[in-house]
Protein backbone atom coordinates (compact mmCIF):
# COMPACT_ATOMS: atom_id res chain seq x y z
CA UNK A 1 0.00 0.00 0.00
CA UNK A 2 2.82 2.59 0.65
CA UNK A 3 4.48 1.91 -2.59
CA UNK A 4 3.05 5.45 -4.19
CA UNK A 5 4.16 7.13 -0.73
CA UNK A 6 5.94 10.40 -1.42
CA UNK A 7 7.86 12.37 1.22
CA UNK A 8 7.84 15.64 1.41
CA UNK A 9 9.91 17.55 3.49
CA UNK A 10 9.78 21.15 5.11
CA UNK A 11 5.80 20.95 4.22
CA UNK A 12 3.88 23.88 3.54
CA UNK A 13 1.73 23.30 6.84
CA UNK A 14 -1.42 25.01 8.63
CA UNK A 15 -2.27 25.35 12.18
CA UNK A 16 -5.23 23.77 11.82
CA UNK A 17 -3.12 20.40 9.90
CA UNK A 18 -0.47 20.80 12.71
CA UNK A 19 -3.25 20.77 15.17
CA UNK A 20 -4.54 17.67 13.57
CA UNK A 21 -1.84 15.58 13.24
CA UNK A 22 -0.91 16.69 17.01
CA UNK A 23 -4.55 15.01 18.46
CA UNK A 24 -3.24 11.92 16.91
CA UNK A 25 0.09 11.80 17.92
CA UNK A 26 -1.16 12.13 21.70
CA UNK A 27 -0.40 8.93 23.25
CA UNK A 28 -3.61 7.23 25.10
CA UNK A 29 -2.64 3.68 26.63
CA UNK A 30 -4.53 1.08 25.51
CA UNK A 31 -8.06 0.08 27.38
CA UNK A 32 -7.89 3.93 28.11
CA UNK A 33 -10.68 6.58 26.86
CA UNK A 34 -10.34 9.18 24.36
CA UNK A 35 -9.02 12.52 24.85
CA UNK A 36 -10.90 15.27 24.65
CA UNK A 37 -10.07 17.89 21.48
CA UNK A 38 -10.57 20.53 23.96
CA UNK A 39 -7.03 19.55 25.33
CA UNK A 40 -5.10 20.67 21.99
CA UNK A 41 -5.94 24.44 23.07
CA UNK A 42 -4.29 23.94 26.77
CA UNK A 43 -0.27 26.06 25.96
CA UNK A 44 1.30 23.66 26.86
CA UNK A 45 -0.14 21.59 23.61
CA UNK A 46 -0.32 24.87 21.87
CA UNK A 47 2.80 25.47 21.15
CA UNK A 48 3.59 22.69 19.15
CA UNK A 49 1.92 24.21 16.40
CA UNK A 50 0.64 27.50 17.14
CA UNK A 51 2.62 30.62 14.72
CA UNK A 52 3.88 27.27 12.79
CA UNK A 53 6.76 28.41 10.35
CA UNK A 54 7.64 31.68 12.33
CA UNK A 55 10.47 30.17 14.17
CA UNK A 56 13.75 29.63 12.29
CA UNK A 57 13.87 26.02 13.31
CA UNK A 58 10.43 25.01 12.30
CA UNK A 59 10.69 22.09 10.06
CA UNK A 60 8.18 19.02 8.83
CA UNK A 61 8.51 15.82 6.60
CA UNK A 62 4.77 14.70 5.58
CA UNK A 63 4.09 11.89 3.82
CA UNK A 64 1.96 11.69 1.66
CA UNK A 65 -0.42 9.36 -0.46
CA UNK A 66 -2.41 9.50 -3.54
CA UNK A 67 -2.08 13.39 -2.46
CA UNK A 68 -3.89 12.99 0.99
CA UNK A 69 -1.07 13.45 3.99
CA UNK A 70 -1.17 10.23 6.19
CA UNK A 71 2.26 10.67 8.08
CA UNK A 72 3.87 13.82 9.72
CA UNK A 73 6.97 14.45 11.61
CA UNK A 74 7.46 18.06 13.10
CA UNK A 75 10.24 19.67 15.40
CA UNK A 76 10.51 22.73 16.58
CA UNK A 77 12.97 24.47 18.95
CA UNK A 78 11.51 26.03 21.90
CA UNK A 79 13.03 28.81 24.04
CA UNK A 80 12.11 29.35 27.70
CA UNK A 81 9.42 30.26 29.10
CA UNK A 82 7.53 27.91 26.30
CA UNK A 83 9.77 25.18 26.16
CA UNK A 84 8.15 21.90 25.94
CA UNK A 85 7.59 18.18 27.38
CA UNK A 86 11.09 17.00 25.99
CA UNK A 87 13.31 20.29 26.03
CA UNK A 88 16.86 19.96 26.48
CA UNK A 89 18.27 23.11 24.52
CA UNK A 90 17.16 26.06 22.25
CA UNK A 91 19.19 24.63 19.76
CA UNK A 92 17.57 21.10 19.81
CA UNK A 93 14.33 20.77 18.77
CA UNK A 94 11.63 18.88 19.64
CA UNK A 95 10.14 16.34 17.42
CA UNK A 96 6.10 15.08 17.39
CA UNK A 97 4.69 12.16 14.61
CA UNK A 98 1.90 11.39 13.90
CA UNK A 99 0.56 8.28 11.70
CA UNK A 100 -3.25 8.37 10.62
CA UNK A 101 -4.81 5.28 11.87
CA UNK A 102 -5.44 3.24 8.98
CA UNK A 103 -1.71 3.72 8.12
CA UNK A 104 0.17 2.64 11.20
CA UNK A 105 2.15 -0.45 11.93
CA UNK A 106 3.34 -0.44 8.44
CA UNK A 107 6.67 0.92 8.65
CA UNK A 108 5.54 4.89 7.98
CA UNK A 109 7.18 6.67 10.87
CA UNK A 110 10.01 4.99 10.57
CA UNK A 111 10.54 6.08 7.30
CA UNK A 112 8.82 9.47 8.41
CA UNK A 113 12.21 9.54 10.79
Amino acid sequence: MLDTLQIIRNADLSEARLKEMLYLAIYTPPGTSTVSKAVLELPTLKRYYENWGSEPWDRSVAAELDGQAVGLVWGRAHRPPLQGFGFIDTKIPEISIAVMPAYRNQGLGTKLL
